[in-house]
Order: structure tokens, then sequence, then C-alpha cells
């Protein structure tokens, strides 16, 4: 979970535009992810720092009306701006609680319980599991889909400003995350987390040309980042996307996002 003082890329305006960007590109894997782990008509969901709530009305659409989700997250600001999104999307089967889940109680138990890009920022990824487990009915899955920040954005050709950029976050993001290869790690996590051995896949997003969604995230994370030192405004990112345009245009580069990893596992509670 992450909180407002504690959350490396805070939750400014740029934040919020960036974790909807980011959920855009990335909602087809998690998707996947959820499909595979079963998520089906009538489930309860529990989704572990929601942020702008995307993957959890992403999950309402595969429950239905007839189930439910509820979206937990540390930031008052992105519980508020989640609640607002799934109200003018007229969802009213999923409820966001500013809360950490520690915490949080429940009378009823859940069917699934999901994360995006939430181990990473758990100093004890697997003691962050195993705490979800009592909230799990019998059978439940636990399924996340985690960035491995020991990999890069890359260019091919390679242009240096998007090098650089990439250098400039994927540095910042080594630094301050307490666990930016828990991707690259997921099966030794659920294990020591008390799971069966997940089922894992592992996808690398692409595109190629000018207009990269890509790009596009790459760049908003360096505003978010810099909004941590110093202030940083739209115009400044939006000139620095469009320069980021022109020279993959120019070169007809094709570009990749760091590996996403999506493990999911089911929950046995008698031998957890």
């Amino acid at each position: 979970m992450k909180s407002d003082q504690s959350y490396l890329l805070g939750h400014s305006e740029h934040e919020i535009e960036r974790l909807i960007t980011q959920a855009t590109i990335l909602r087809p894997i998690t998707r996947r992810l959820l499909l595979a782990a079963g998520l089906e008509p009538g489930m309860r969901v529990l989704d572990v720092g929601s942020g702008a709530g995307d993957v959890s009305m992403l999950a309402v659409d595969l429950v239905g009306p007839e189930g439910s989700v509820v979206g937990l997250d540390e930031s008052s600001i992105a519980v508020e701006t989640a609640t607002a999104r799934a109200a003018a999307a007229g969802l009213n089967n999923v409820a966001f609680i500013a809360c950490k889940v520690e915490t949080f109680e429940d009378p009823r138990l859940f069917d699934v319980i999901v994360g995006r890009y939430v181990l990473l920022f758990q100093a004890d990824p697997a003691g962050f599991i195993s705490s979800l487990k009592s909230k799990l009915r019998m059978g439940g899955r636990i399924a996340f889909h985690e960035i491995d920040d020991t990999t890069n954005f890359t260019a091919r050709p390679e242009i240096e400003l998007f090098s650089q950029i990439n250098d400039d976050v994927m540095r910042a993001l080594r630094t301050a995350l307490p666990s930016p290869d828990v991707a690259s790690r997921l099966c030794s996590v659920f294990k020591a987390a008390g799971l069966p051995a997940p089922e894992l896949t592992c996808e690398r997003l692409c595109s190629g040309g000018s207009a990269s969604q890509i790009a596009r995230w790459l760049a908003l994370t360096r505003a978010t980042i810099i909004e941590r030192t110093r202030p940083s405004d739209a115009a400044e990112t939006e000139e620095l996307i469009q320069e980021l345009d022109r020279a993959l245009s120019a070169c007809a580069s094709q570009v990749a996002s760091p590996d996403q990893w999506c493990a999911w596992s089911r929950v046995d509670l008698e031998k957890s």
C-alpha cells in the first residue's frame, strides 16, 4: 500500500494523469491475469493499492452487476479520484476505502484479491501477501501484476533523449523502491508467503513510430518524480513528449516497456 507521505510518485495532478495513462496501456495484460485467475460474474474482489481505481473498474467489468469490488488505498486523494471516476461511469458495485490493508476489516470474505504495481512498494512482499490470506474464502485466489524495475524502457534504434529519461527514471525508482526486483522473484515470494507455486506470465509492451503511449508514460513518470524536488508544469511535460515523438518518428524507432510479470495462486486456507 502507498500512503500520501511515503509513495515515491506522490498524488499530484501529473501523477493521477500518469496512473490513468499507465492503466490504459496495462489494461490488456491485467485483464488476461484476472481471467486466468478465474474472475467471473458474481464474484467479490478486493483490489489492494487501488490508486485511481482502474484495476477495480476492470474487475467490475468481469464480475458484472451481481458481483462487487472493494478498492483499498492509503491515499485519500487517490480514493476520492477513484470514487468520482466510478460514479461518473455509473458503477454502483465498487467502493473505495482509504485505509491500510492491516486495519481493513470486512465480515464477508473475498473470492479474489488482486494488486497491480503494489509489491514493489513493500519491504516484505511475502509478509504482505501472507497477511491477505485471512481475507479470502476457501479456494480463493491471489493475483499480482508487477513491473520489473531492473529492466528498462528501450528504443531501437536508440534515441539519446529517450535513453536519458529512462536512466533518470530507473535510477530514481531503483534507489527509492523497497523491492524494485520483486517481479523477477514472484515464485519465491509466493512460496515464502505460504502459497502454492503461482501460474506465471511475462510480457513486454511495445509500439512503433511517433505518438507512442509508452513514451508518454515514461515522460509522465519523469514529471512526477521531478515534482518531488522542484515544480514541474504540464506545458514542460507536453513539450518533452512532443520532442520524444519527433525523435522516435525521425528514426522509425520501436519502443518497449520494462518486463511485466503476472502471477496468481489458489489459496487453500486449511493448508496455508
